[in-house]
C-alpha cells in the first residue's frame, strides 16, 4: 500500500462530495459530486473539468486509492473517452 493510502475495506467510506479526481496517469480530471447505488454496484458521480466535459459515472472499484482529498483511478483519462461513462447504469 502507498504513504498515507486509505485501505481497500475503508475506501468507500473516505469517498466524498467535492474531492479532486485524479486518473492513472495523475491528470486531475474533475470532483466527486455524489455517490449513487444501482443493485449492488456504486458509482461516482464525477463533474469533469473543462468545456464540453459530460459529467461521469465511475464504478467505484476503478478507485485505486484515497489520499487526503484526492482520489486516484485505476483508469487513464483515454479510458474515460468513448466509453458510455456518462450514463448511470440503470438499477
Amino acid at each position: 500500500m502507498r504513504e498515507n493510502a486509505v485501505p481497500d475495506a475503508d475506501l468507500r467510506a473516505q469517498l466524498k462530495p467535492d474531492q479532486k479526481v485524479i486518473a492513472e496517469n495523475d491528470e486531475e480530471i474533475g470532483e466527486i459530486v455524489d455517490i449513487h447505488t444501482r443493485g449492488s454496484a456504486e458509482y461516482i458521480h464525477i463533474r469533469r473539468y473543462g468545456p464540453g466535459q459530460d459529467d461521469i459515472y465511475v464504478p467505484v472499484v476503478g478507485v485505486e486509492r484515497v489520499v487526503a482529498n484526492r482520489v486516484f483511478l485505476r483508469l487513464s483519462a483515454l479510458d474515460l473517452l468513448g466509453k458510455a461513462w456518462h450514463e448511470l447504469p440503470a438499477s
